[in-house]
This record gives structure tokens, sequence and C-alpha cells, in this order.
């Protein structure tokens, strides 16, 4: 049975709730992310499966956009302004014999559409990466009393495209790692409350795109006390991304420890990184100190009594 996926709808400055989205606009897009590899000079057909699953008529139009990194998240940015036309550029078009690229278009109820979008990549394109998003966006209706100006929704499936002469483009990464949440900032843990939080960013300075591949272990006096495995992200091409591990989102060891020195190790396929936290019992300390402070406020004038 096929799957798909369904993209989330979204409106800028949340104008509408949610529910009003669910009834408003309702589609699906597959794939929601595409990575194409291709010499420049080739040309590139790539099929999408759109899906009107309500009982009424929508009216939509297609654009793509580009997009590059915004921050360490993998959220896009998007360029408004169209890139010189002196610069090579990949080009788009739709083959479908009834539709053209920015044309508006009607989808009926329960209704499916091919969409079979054309990719030329000029000779002289640079080999590098290009991230764009095609979009679905419903067409504002005015006999619904809807205002040209309004906002729509739309949904939209990322398009990365590496122009390259060969597959085997450099994949290698410059990790960071960094252990936080330790007592006054400092790599300290309690045994038993202590959470140590690690930060992991991966930099892609290469001209391609790679996918985070590590894996994080603790280590106390050599031996492996726990594992994680980072999620497999996409780094795009001269960003920086913040890395999650599989089980979590915020990659992180649980308590109880043993007391002493432990050693976090992040292992990539071709470098390792190694960070040392210390983990004491001052909790226990602390309020075996605190019980102390309490018994002599309590016994000197107990004993200062007994003397008079």
């Amino acid at each position: 049975m096929k799957k798909q996926l369904f993209l989330f709808i979204f409106f800028l400055f949340f104008l509408l709730p949610s529910s009003s989205l669910a009834q408003e606009f309702s589609l699906s897009l597959t794939p929601p992310v595409v990575h194409l590899i291709a010499r420049p000079g080739k040309k590139i057909i790539q099929t999408y499966e759109l899906e009107n699953p309500t009982p009424n008529t929508i009216y939509l139009t297609t654009s793509i956009l580009p997009f590059e990194p915004a921050d360490d998240q993998g959220n896009p940015q998007y360029q408004i302004n169209p890139p010189s036309p002196l610069t090579p550029q990949p080009q788009f078009s739709l083959q479908n014999t009834n539709l053209s690229l920015g044309e508006n278009f009607a989808l009926s109820a329960n209704q499916k559409q091919q969409l079979v979008l054309k990719i030329s990549l000029p000779e002289n394109l640079p080999e590098t990466d290009y991230y764009y998003t095609l979009f679905i966006e419903k067409v504002p209706s005015q006999a619904n009393g809807q205002s040209q100006t309004a906002i729509q929704p739309r949904l939209g499936s990322h398009l990365l495209i590496s122009a390259s002469s060969s597959v085997d483009f450099p994949a290698s990464l410059l990790p960071s790692l960094e252990i936080k949440n330790g007592l006054w900032g400092l790599p300290i843990f309690d045994l038993f409350l202590g959470q140590p939080q690690i930060l992991i960013k991966l930099q892609n300075p290469n001209s391609h795109l790679a996918y985070a591949q590590a894996d994080l272990t603790l280590l106390r006096h050599g031996q492996i006390k726990q594992t994680q495995t980072l999620r497999p992200d996409r780094v795009l091409a001269g960003s920086i991304r913040q890395a999650s591990c599989t089980s979590q989102d915020n990659c992180h060891f649980s308590p109880p420890f043993w007391p002493g020195r432990y050693q976090v190790k992040l292992s990539l396929p071709d470098q390792e990184l190694i960070q040392s936290f210390y983990t004491l019992p001052y909790y226990l300390l602390g309020l075996c100190l605190l019980g102390l402070l309490l018994f002599f406020f309590i016994k000197l004038p107990f004993l200062s009594r007994i003397k008079k």
C-alpha cells in the first residue's frame, strides 16, 4: 500500500486557527522532499502527486521559489527577488498538456492530479547546490467574498538540486561538541538529578549537501555506558545544522551516574570529538550540610540553657 506523506498547511502570522485551515484547504502533495543529482546540461523529469480529499472543488496555482538556509534548525529563507538573468540557474516548466507553471487550475472533489516538472540545467551551470520549493497555493475566490489581497494558504515540496559531474562529491562535516546544563555553567553534574545536555552542531563547508552520520557514546574508564545515534538530517551546503538524536530532539544522557569523570565521544565517519564532565553527589552533600546547620542551630541554644 502506497504511503502518502501529508504536508502541513501554513498561514503567515497565523491568521486562522487550525480547525479553519482544515476546512478551507486540505491537500496532499508527494513527495515532500526531492534530492536530485545531475550533470550541468542535463534535463530531469520529476513527477508529483497532488490530491484533493475534500468534497469541494479547489482552485490552485503553482510557483517555484529559491531558498537558502536561514538558521541552524534547517528552516528555509525564501528569496523573493529573482536572481540575475546573467547568472546561470536551473530552469523549470510543467510538462502537463493542459497546465503551465504559474497557471490557475481547478482540482475537483476527491480528484488526483499528476504534476510533471521538467528541470533543465544549463551547460555553464556552476557545480554546486540549488535549493527550491514547489508551492501549491490556493487562488483567491471573489465568489466567496475573499479579498484578492488576502494571504492564501499554500503547501510545498522542497527540491534540492546538486549540479555535479560526479555522485561522489565531498560530504565531510565539521562538528562542534558542547556539554551544557552543568552546575554554574561548569561540566559538573549531580549523580542522581544531573542530566548533561549535549549540543552538537555540524558545519558543511562544501558545495553540496551532506547527511549527518554520527554516534554519540558515554564512556567511563573506557567502558561504554550509554549510546545515542544522530538523526540523519540534511546539512545544506554552506550552512550549520544543530544535530538531534534519533530517540530525542535534544541529545542528553540520563542519570544515575557513579562519582567521577565521564567522557562524551562523537564519532563521525572521518573524525572523532571527545569532551569530559564530572559527577558529584552535591545535592546529597547539600542536604547533609543543611541538616548539620539545622542541628547546630537547634542544639546550641538547648545546650546553653542546660549550662545556665
